[in-house]
């Protein structure tokens, strides 16, 4: 039998075979199309390209000049040539691809699985008909969602680290809490982390780097116990573990957008586009509801994230402590006696068996005790190094073997006082503006000074790293009333301190680097309105006293070179020494004194004599009153400032 067609061509019958075969396929991709341009009028008729939810999968911000433009660059990472600027293209680009077919190769992911997150999205919002836009079976990305098995977040801030250029603010990351998980073990669960693939350890080319937007930053996930033995065990930072109400739902949805993410890189922008900021994007989409981001920022700092977090209305149910390995170290060894610490200290600093033998004095939690105390100290001699060295590793086997004989449980951390550890929502505003009253060389002055970041040792260290002080970007102007012309005081690009004070156990040089333009205070003479480039450091012994209530007592060696027209050959370059105290006084009230002497080649003058004291009051979180005087060479000057932190 013949099949004919009416109105058709007559072929011979193995091109109307073929062409019989194709009918089907010409159908379906008919249907396809009409049903493509169907879902693409609704979503146009609903606004679905300007709504909120849609930028934020796309990571879209307002223009400076109008219109909108993606965050994320990636060409994998958009569907359409114009989707990082063309929310609307992006998505009509996303429509017509999940009408694709199947891939043929299994390490091919369909474009449904590639961006789980917008297919759910637009499913729910367009009520997709399966019979005519095919769901595609993904278990790539079903087996990594399912490997998390998600039921809460958590936001994580780790204190600052001044030793290390990425993490001079801190840092913020995520955790994923999985259902089921024993409570307060999470050190198995997965933790987002986004942070700039740099490679470098250059503080100061990072942070140039970083304001230009020069590094890409990504998202990766990783075990918590990284990030534990990263932060508490080896820079010894505290980590504070903030729970967030987030709903299952809402979490898998922040997981599948993060799969999304594995296809697109951001610029990391120190100050702006950070660590701090984009975890915030992946809990907007998680719950639209939330105003994380949208809002004209200058600046975004991992303390004020946590701010943020808090300001949303019940979004936080808890917060705990993950004190750093040095704080329990501390804390463990407070509970010995002298002779317990002792011997403590002679067990971990060992390698002879016969020194377990000091202990057969003590009773077992005693003995247990001083172990657990041992084996603190031992960590922290040698648990910054990638690797031990086999005498290392026996000798630490041993101390676990002795204290695997003791059938007493260790101290609780919650039992242990752990000193002074503020949660960083505690302290003051990051940014502070200032305006001030003073005298110079008899000539009256006004001041005015703003700095982005961050804190510096007069302030009230609620919130920060006791004995730190981290400044950028401080710019301070004034305001000559003698003659009515204003002029630069100085612009800080940085200017870093780090009190550690020396303990029997932990023994570290602290130090000061700053660099940026400023005027030379101590020349003879009227004052001298044109800045310097200078840049200056030093290093020494720092102890801590009790006497009233804490004092950070340091003496420095220090060097300095300045640049500028000024000097008869453009600069001078100096060095010298400096002592100073820091002190609480009253939980209102902090002073600080500093003297010392620089001694120059180069310059006007051969040496330069120098004195400050500044005493500050906190008014509340939010003001704070300052009275200043200080000498530089045979330059006298008064200060009294008020200002307020934003």
């Amino acid at each position: 039998m013949t099949l004919e067609l009416t109105g058709w061509p007559s072929f011979r019958r193995p091109t109307r075979v073929f062409f019989l075969l194709l009918l089907p396929c010409a159908a379906a991709a008919a249907s396809g199309d009409s049903y493509l341009k169907e879902l693409i009028e609704t979503a146009r008729r609903r606004g679905l390209p300007e709504d909120s939810t849609w930028q934020l999968l796309l990571h879209d911000r307002a223009g400076l000049f109008g219109g909108v433009q993606s965050d994320a660059r990636g060409k994998r990472f958009f569907l359409s040539p114009r989707g990082r600027k063309d929310p609307e293209a992006e998505l009509e680009a996303t429509l017509a691809a999940f009408f694709d077919a199947k891939p043929s190769a299994p390490e091919v992911q369909h474009p449904q699985c590639r961006f789980p997150a917008r297919y759910e999205w637009l499913k729910e919002r367009l009520s997709f008909d399966a019979s005519r836009l095919p769901e595609q079976a993904c278990p790539r990305f079903e087996e990594w969602r399912n490997d998390f098995r998600a039921a809460s977040v958590s936001l994580v801030f780790a204190t600052s680290y001044l030793n290390n250029p990425a993490s001079l603010y801190g840092h913020t990351f995520l955790r994923v809490d999985r259902a089921g998980a024993r409570a307060g073990d999470p050190l198995t669960e997965e933790c987002i982390n986004f942070a700039a693939d740099t490679g470098e350890t250059n503080g100061i080319i990072f942070a140039l780097k970083g304001l230009l937007g020069a590094y890409p930053g990504r998202f990766a996930s990783m075990p918590y116990y990284f990030k534990v033995q990263q932060y508490n065990n080896m820079e010894s930072r505290d980590l504070w573990e903030y729970s967030l109400r987030l709903t299952p739902a809402q979490t898998d949805r922040m997981l599948a957008h993060l799969w999304e993410l594995g296809q697109a890189y951001f610029p990391y922008y120190f100050l702006t586009s950070n660590c701090a900021y984009y975890p915030m994007t992946l809990l907007e989409v998680a719950d639209p509801s939330l105003k994380l981001t949208r809002r004209p920022w200058l600046r975004v700092i991992p303390m004020d994230t946590v701010r943020v977090i808090l300001d949303q209305p019940g979004l936080v149910s808890s917060r705990k402590l993950r004190p750093s390995a040095l704080r329990l170290m501390f804390a463990r060894r407070a509970l010995l006696s002298r002779d317990e610490m002792l011997t403590a200290e002679a067990v971990a600093k060992g390698s002879e068996e016969s020194v377990f033998k000091r202990l057969d004095s003590l009773d077992p939690p005693r003995r247990a005790l001083a172990l657990d105390s041992a084996y603190d100290y031992f960590r922290w001699r040698h648990g910054g190094r990638r690797y031990q060295s086999p005498e290392e590793d026996r000798w630490e086997r041993l101390i676990l073997v002795h204290r695997s004989q003791l059938d007493v449980k260790s101290s609780d951390v919650a039992a242990l006082k752990l000193g002074e550890a503020f949660p960083p929502d505690e302290g003051h505003a990051t940014g502070r503006v200032s305006y001030g009253e003073g005298r110079l060389q008899g000539r009256l002055f006004d001041e005015v000074s703003l700095r982005p970041a961050l804190h510096d040792l007069a302030e009230a260290p609620e919130g920060y790293v006791p004995d730190s002080q981290l400044e950028m970007f401080h710019l301070t102007g004034r305001f000559d009333r003698q003659d009515g012309r204003g002029y630069l005081e100085r612009f800080t690009i940085m200017d870093a301190v780090s009190l550690s004070p020396l303990d029997r156990w932990v023994k570290r040089t602290s130090w000061n680097f700053s660099f940026g333009l400023e005027r030379p205070r101590d020349l003879p003479g009227p004052p001298d309105r044109r800045p310097v480039f200078r840049l200056s450091g030093g290093a020494g012994p720092a102890v801590q006293t009790h006497l009233i209530h804490r004092e950070t007592w340091y003496v420095m060696g220090n060097g300095v070179g300045d640049v500028g027209g000024v000097f008869k050959d453009s600069y001078r370059v100096g060095a010298g020494g400096t002592a100073g105290v820091t002190a609480e006084l009253f939980s209102f009230w902090r002073t600080t004194a500093e003297a010392g002497e620089l001694r120059y080649v180069g310059g006007p003058t051969k040496k330069s004599p120098g004195w400050s004291w500044i005493n500050s009051f906190s008014l509340g979180k939010d003001f704070e009153l300052r009275a200043r005087w200080r000498r530089d060479g045979v330059n006298k000057e008064a200060l009294f400032s008020l200002s307020l932190y934003l």
